[in-house]
């Protein structure tokens, strides 16, 4: 069994596709590709990819060339979008197709626009705006779900590409779930990086952990930094150099004020506190929240 991670993980989010076009259109108010029945009965799995999307794998596997290198294995979702990215990006491969990658399922919220979403499931939506980590769409798959997935495929990554170079074509839900994963990023930080047009993570984006200091060379025990680049724009690059990642750790404190930001709603009476204190309560059904 592997001791480590691969020395390098790449990410690359799949090029624009039908899917993104789609949507993009609908929010400016043309929403003609969902009056094609042929369009609308599409599985979201099958979306191809655009002249756009094309050109923006193109443009990574040029960025990859040129920044990476050949590298020692090569993964992408089975998702037709990230498999035709994987293909156009012209590395040498052979590419391993992990269906482990594929994007978060988005339930009764798949292949409708987003306008749609509102009006035939407006609680839900107004549940996803409330807490977008852990909400699931009817009939789909949570960003917390999704990470269950994301932490199988790291693992086959420590048992199988210790000291490797790998890189895994995946999607933009998928992303944000390594960078939970790998950086332990807390809920609170993960809301304000996705809600942020700065922090986006869009198509054609390559995140590149490595565990060698990009400084000094040396090769640490854990993925410990990272760049994120726009090889279509540089621009949209979120981190175009290395940073140093910061895995967070809690004091006792810490923790409370974290908890004292949320005000309680409830509580015991003097009196049930004095019972359960005496050892008194009468004991009720077990709940579990």
């Amino acid at each position: 069994m592997g001791e480590h991670m691969p020395i390098d993980l790449i990410l690359v989010r799949h090029g624009e596709s039908e899917g993104n076009l789609a949507q993009s259109k609908s929010i400016k108010g043309d929403e003609g590709a969902w009056q094609l029945d042929e369009f609308k009965a599409r599985h979201t799995s099958l979306y191809r990819l655009t002249d756009i999307g094309r050109e923006q794998a193109h443009q990574a596997g040029k960025w990859l060339k040129k920044n990476v290198g050949a590298c020692d294995k090569y993964y992408c979702s089975e998702y037709t979008r990230a498999m035709e990215t994987a293909a156009l990006l012209g590395l040498e491969g052979p590419w391993v197709s992990d269906f482990f990658l594929r994007e978060r399922d988005q339930g009764a919220f798949g292949s409708i626009p987003k306008s749609e979403r509102v009006k035939k499931f407006s609680n839900d939506v107004a549940k996803r705006d409330q807490d977008l980590f852990y909400f699931a769409p009817p009939g789909g798959e949570s960003i917390a779900n999704a990470c269950l997935r994301v932490n199988r495929v790291l693992s086959e990554l420590r048992n199988d590409c210790s000291g490797f170079k790998v890189v895994a074509v995946c999607h933009g839900n998928m992303m944000w779930g390594f960078r939970l994963c790998i950086e332990h990023m807390n809920q609170e930080k993960f809301r304000l990086l996705n809600s942020s047009p700065e922090t986006k993570l869009v198509n054609g984006t390559i995140i590149h952990y490595t565990r060698r200091n990009p400084k000094t060379g040396e090769i640490s025990a854990t993925l410990d930094w990272m760049r994120i680049i726009c090889p279509w724009d540089p621009c949209k690059s979120v981190h175009p150099e290395f940073v140093k990642i910061h895995r967070p750790l809690w004091s006792n404190e810490e923790l409370l004020k974290r908890v004292e930001a949320v005000p309680q709603l409830l509580n015991n009476s003097p009196q049930e506190l004095k019972a359960y204190q005496d050892g008194c309560l009468e004991k009720g059904e077990p709940d579990y929240y």
